[in-house]
């Protein structure tokens, strides 16, 4: 399944059915329009892995995804290009942020929403066509 990222505030509660493997390209970030050589995408795997470049870096890890659950697990291995232009660095960390901060997730059809541990979203996926 093909999904593109951005970042959204929006309300919502935890959900409890495990999301299947995830790609796909950001489209927008925090509501924005990405126009880029290369698009940041994601894309969360079967095995417990997720990859992402971000607009500069790449990075990977492991996640643990269960019925309501949704966090890294163990430190996150990132490229460390410089990043020249501040937004860049700005995009680097509206993707990045959220990935280390999510408790919970919600999956509401094709949309699948990175939240804290109170619920509130913190990033969405939405399907995309490949």
């Amino acid at each position: 399944m093909s999904f593109a990222m951005f970042a959204q505030i929006a309300a919502g509660c935890v959900g409890n059915a495990k999301p299947p493997a995830l790609s796909g390209v950001a489209t927008q970030v925090d509501g924005k329009a990405l126009k880029l050589d290369q698009s940041p995408s994601i894309q969360f795997h079967d095995d417990g892995r997720f990859s992402m470049f971000a607009g500069c870096n790449t990075h990977n890890g492991q996640e643990e995804i269960t019925d309501t659950v949704f966090m890294l697990v163990g430190p996150m291995a990132s490229t460390r290009k410089l990043c020249f232009e501040d937004w860049r660095t700005q995009l680097e960390q509206a993707m990045v942020d959220p990935l280390g901060e999510a408790e919970g997730y919600v999956l509401n059809g094709p949309k699948l929403t990175l939240t804290n541990a109170s619920g509130v979203p913190l990033a969405s996926f939405t399907a995309s066509a490949k």
